[in-house]
């Protein structure tokens, strides 16, 4: 549940501060899938020996994330590197920067762009307009 409020939280990037006992959510079994669901955003559950990660979008089929497994510690710094690193291996060419409330986004286009790291795990979720 922690992990599909933090997600809802961070997709409707608001400046307001993380109150999960504020953020309503309902648990979906589909098909031995596990997803959530909140008012206008659904989202679902990357779930791994190491790691549950929630994704979420107003549009699931619009969004695509990438998980970064690091010997070392991830840290905001070295996973903002590793996402400029991945769109210059796919020869788009970005630079992390913050929006008005301060939260990430993909330049020169503003693109919102969510970030999450814990111990030497990463995961970025972006608009696969991005890249097509």
């Amino acid at each position: 549940m922690w992990a599909a409020k933090e997600a809802l939280f961070k997709c409707r990037r608001a400046a307001v501060s993380f109150s999960p006992t504020h953020i309503p959510v309902k648990l979906i079994n589909a098909n031995e899938n596990l997803l959530f669901a909140s008012e206008d955003l659904n989202g679902f559950f990357q779930i791994e020996e190491e790691f549950i990660m929630a994704v979420c979008s107003d549009n699931l089929k619009n969004i695509k994330f990438e998980i970064v497994k690091n010997k070392d510690q991830v840290t905001g710094n070295s996973l903002r590197s590793e996402i400029i690193s991945y769109f210059a291996k796919k020869n788009k060419i970005v630079e992390m920067g913050s929006d008005k409330l301060n939260l990430p986004v993909l330049l020169p286009a503003d693109v919102p762009i969510s970030i999450s790291h814990h111990g030497n795990l990463g995961a970025f979720v972006y608009p696969k307009h991005l890249l097509y």
